[in-house]
């Protein structure tokens, strides 16, 4: 994330470039998989390469953090503990490959986004969290931004489920 250009930050203005430069960046970061999600009255955007079931697990790690964490801002480690109320969840994700990682949630009045990043192997460590949690939570930041800003229902998945829009 740190090579590149103001006309390149410039670009990703746009929303659909910046959905687009999400694979980039998540490797950049060191993720393999990614999942960003956004819901409002008006209109959701979907855009992530997990396999079948994974944008329910990021859901259920969401869904599983205690009652007065449900409006925080704090990543949720993607660790066997996020999954203590179910761990059946925890042993598919683990089967899905989606071992290592965090979801950082960000909730804007009724507007709610959250950007997973994931990956099979080598642990999140203290220092790696540090290091990326500020370019974690300024990327989720302008994906919220921009799904914002974006007026229509899109849903758009990278390799492997295929790509598909839905309006």
């Amino acid at each position: 994330m740190l090579n590149r250009t103001a006309l390149d930050w410039e670009r990703l203005r746009e929303p659909s470039a910046l959905l687009e430069e999400i694979p980039a960046l998540a490797d950049e970061l060191g993720f393999h998989f990614y999942s960003f999600s956004y819901s409002c009255a008006s209109h959701e955007v979907y855009v992530g390469n997990l396999l079948p079931g994974g944008l329910r697990l990021v859901q259920a790690a969401l869904d599983f953090r205690p009652h007065d964490r449900q409006w925080s801002h704090a990543p949720v480690l993607w660790t066997k503990d996020a999954f203590l109320k179910s761990p059946r969840w925890w042993k598919v994700a683990q089967v899905l490959g989606l071992r290592h990682g965090w979801v950082q949630p960000l909730r804007d009045g009724m507007r709610q986004s959250s950007l997973a990043l994931l990956r099979p192997h080598v642990s999140v460590s203290t220092p790696e969290l540090y290091q990326k949690a500020a370019q974690v939570m300024w990327l989720s930041e302008r994906l919220h931004l921009a799904a914002n800003q974006s007026d229509m229902t899109l849903m758009h998945t990278h390799e492997p489920c295929g790509t598909s829009f839905a309006r």
